[in-house]
């Protein structure tokens, strides 16, 4: 539950050969990927929670599906 509403909300794994990070997905995010897919991440910003980097794609932001696996 937000201050705003109910939504639906995940953490992934996304990692690369450079390293990993946590990804929140929220709402539709959360169904728009697997794992295994190879996805691009558009003007997503970090933060720090709880000792650790987060990324997060805002309303300005996109997930794109380049690669089901």
């Amino acid at each position: 539950m937000t201050k705003y509403r109910e939504a639906l909300v995940a953490n992934a794994v996304d990692a690369d050969e450079t390293g990993e990070i946590i990804l929140n997905l929220w709402r539709d995010q959360v169904n728009l990927v697997n794992p295994g897919y190879i996805i691009r991440i558009e003007n997503a910003f970090a933060r720090q929670f709880k000792d650790r980097i987060e990324l997060n794609v805002g309303s300005r932001g996109r997930i794109v599906v380049v690669k089901k696996q």
